[in-house]
């Protein structure tokens, strides 16, 4: 086990936290690394079905939460360990997450409203978190995402933030064993698509795509001098950004994206592909931050 790494996960005892924590515990096991199962409480959100209790204490918060554990870690894999902290959700995840390797959260916990595909809490998390943040999907109860032999896919456009996303991208494809698939998506200015659009735009279309490829090319073959075991697959298309690799994440293990991209506004944490991409891509999804 590496004694060093750190994975942390936010548990509410609800469906979402709880397939969370079934694939935090499947980086663990990557990593060699132990789990940190961190719920938040106060006394006028108290954990579980019971009715409010005046006297609600952090001993009882705690025997919850190790409660909710016991049922869900039956096996031998890596182990867990709870900590309740009273506060706000967002605020003691983010805490917890300080010098973590990775912090999980469920999409939506406890008070999410059906439809929305991103609760408050994960993000909030996503915008402030100080490390790689894993979103996961709420799954049927007892599934497990699948990993096998599926691809990683990361979103590629040459910045900072997306370099940093393609190595952790990379790193974590090696220890799955699976390909890494690099996507860069364009799209042409919107004067030169459309039914008034003028002719010459098919050859500014192929210029695009050549461009567009040559670029995720070289950004491949950056991230095979820092991670040469790593097997890459490169992938343009012309559909943008967001909806690129959203297409690409389709049968994907995992999807990682940078915090922000190219055209990324500063000052702003998150942008607005990874927004969508941690907003509607059908598998987890992992956000890399930008270096402090």
């Amino acid at each position: 086990m590496d004694e060093t790494a750190r994975i942390v996960v936010g548990i509410d005892g609800s469906e979402g936290s709880l397939a969370a924590l079934a694939v935090a515990r499947q980086e663990a096991a990557l990593l060699g690394a132990p789990v940190e199962a961190v719920m938040a409480w106060d006394h006028l959100d108290q954990p579980g079905p019971e009715p409010f209790d005046p006297h609600y204490s952090a001993e009882k918060a705690q025997a919850w939460l190790d409660a909710v554990l016991a049922r869900a870690v039956t096996d031998e894999g890596p182990a867990v360990t709870g900590r309740a902290v009273c506060g706000h959700p967002a605020t003691v995840l983010l805490d917890a997450g300080a010098g973590a390797d990775l912090l999980v959260v469920g999409a939506r916990g406890h008070g999410g409203f059906l439809g929305l595909r991103l609760g408050s809490v994960s993000h909030k998390v996503l915008h402030h978190a100080p490390c790689p943040v894993l979103v996961c999907r709420e799954r049927a109860a007892g599934e497990v995402p699948s990993t096998d032999g599926r691809p990683v896919v990361v979103g590629a456009d040459g910045s900072a933030p997306s370099r940093r996303a393609m190595v952790w991208a990379a790193e974590e494809a090696v220890r799955r064993g699976v390909t890494l698939v690099a996507v860069h998506g364009w799209g042409l200015p919107s004067a030169a698509s459309g039914p008034l659009a003028d002719p010459s735009a098919f050859s500014l279309s192929e210029a695009f795509s050549e461009a567009a490829l040559e670029l995720v090319t070289e950004e491949a073959a950056r991230v095979r001098k820092e991670v040469p075991a790593v097997e890459v697959e490169v992938r343009s298309d012309g559909t943008g950004a967001a909806p690129a690799v959203l297409d690409a994440a389709e049968g994907a293990a995992l999807v990682v994206v940078g915090s922000r991209g190219r055209g990324g506004f500063a000052g702003l944490v998150l942008g607005s592909i990874s927004q969508q991409v941690a907003q509607h891509a059908p598998c987890p999804v992992v956000v890399v931050p930008d270096a402090d």
